[in-house]
């Protein structure tokens, strides 16, 4: 005995083959479970310097994306750009940044620094557009079937005199504008990561004791990282500030690091050199001569126009100069 399948099923049946096979394939793919961020190295830089982005990229899976790609919505060149941790990206200086990961497995992660050097209005912002698809654009605000996760990031821009700070891709120094009674310039011993220098006009005084010159300067170099080779941070002081008969003998720099409580009167090092025995110090000297000689025959303040007062050292915190 055959059986009879009724007319309206096999129209059911056939609309929705049809439905499906001429339904985009985007549409069909499930969204990846992905999550990523993109932050700022350092958080503020000084107008015209370089930032640093740190970005990552999770997929929490559980399936592989079988193609991962980066761009930005940006047309700068970015002015350096580290090894991603797998797969490749553009050179620097040569048009706006592309990546190719590869596979990003179930649970694995991508990370990558991009350095800019900035401009325009503050803040300085930049998306970055992870892909599934190549397509590093976004369609009217809205993601492709969930094939791009933009990445949003942005860095303050300071004008102000009285701080200096950026991302060091090489060994140059970053330095204040000088606009009070200080410029202060932090040298460092390595690259890939922020430097931050702010000048106060506080009271604040390390030593505890004495009489304060110049400005306290708080130093953030790579977020607190304690280096095993000292950094050197030059103070520069008008002596115009300073009683005239001051000599180099009179002058301590005291440092007051970030967990600490308590300011540390620094040793005067062997030379004006790196120390090699792991202690940090200072070096104070004189910087271009005038004619003022009150008293005569000797080598004090007022002969002088600038102390310069070099301090090696391994850490963060609080720095400041006294007689």
């Amino acid at each position: 005995m055959k059986r009879r399948i009724h007319r309206t099923g096999v129209v059911f049946l056939a609309a929705a083959l049809a439905t499906f096979m001429i339904a985009p394939a985007s549409s069909l793919a499930s969204t990846p479970h992905w999550a990523g961020s993109a932050v700022s190295v350092p958080s503020k830089v000084s107008s015209g310097a370089n930032t640093g982005y740190a970005v990552t990229i999770t997929n929490n899976g559980p399936s592989n994306i079988s193609a991962l790609y980066l761009g930005t919505d940006i047309a700068d060149s970015p002015v350096y750009v580290y090894p991603p941790s797998q797969g490749s990206c553009s050179a620097a200086n040569v048009g706006s940044l592309t990546c190719s990961f590869g596979a990003l497995k179930a649970g694995a992660t991508v990370t990558l620094t991009v350095v800019y050097k900035t401009h325009g209005s503050d803040p300085f912002a930049v998306t970055f557009l992870a892909s599934t698809t190549g397509n590093t654009t976004t369609d009217k605000g809205h993601t492709s079937h969930g094939d791009t996760l933009p990445l949003a990031s942005s860095t303050a821009l300071s004008n102000d005199p009285n701080f200096a700070g950026g991302f060091v891709i090489d060994g140059s120094p970053i330095t204040t504008g000088g606009g009070d009674d200080q410029q202060t310039t932090v040298t460092p011993v390595g690259t890939g990561f922020g430097v931050t220098i702010t000048e106060g006009s506080d009271g604040t005084n390390p030593c505890g004791s004495g009489t304060p010159i110049g400005q306290p300067v708080v130093l953030n170099v790579n977020n607190g990282t304690t280096f095993s080779t000292p950094f050197l941070t030059t103070l520069t002081i008008p002596t115009s500030t300073l009683p005239h008969e001051k000599q180099l003998s009179d002058f301590r720099l005291c440092h007051q690091y970030d967990n600490s409580a308590t300011g540390v009167s620094l040793p005067k090092c062997a030379s004006d050199a790196a120390p090699t025995n792991g202690i940090a110090c200072f070096w104070p000297k004189w910087q271009g001569n005038v004619a003022n000689d009150d008293p005569p025959n000797e080598d004090d303040a007022d002969n002088h126009a600038f102390l310069v007062i070099d301090m090696f050292d391994y850490q963060n915190g609080t720095v400041r100069g006294t007689y």
